[in-house]
């Protein structure tokens, strides 16, 4: 059938909920770089600090001679 004899037909599918089409598109890209090793290490070695603090302040109101 030639080009010029398809007229406008409306769309008979399914449509997707507002966004959902991005929402796989960003899943594909967050996970690409979770599962790097360098950026989970990154991830490890930047909350260093606030498990140690956490720590402190917890020894520190658990444990009155520690203060």
């Amino acid at each position: 059938m030639p080009i010029h004899d398809q007229g406008y037909r409306r769309y008979l599918g399914s449509r997707a909920a507002i966004g959902k089409s991005w929402q796989v598109m960003t899943r594909a890209g967050v996970l690409s770089v979770v599962s790097k090793r360098v950026f989970i290490s990154m991830m490890l070695f930047a909350w260093a600090p606030f498990v140690v603090r956490a720590v402190q302040i917890y020894v520190s109101q658990t444990f009155t001679q520690a203060t």
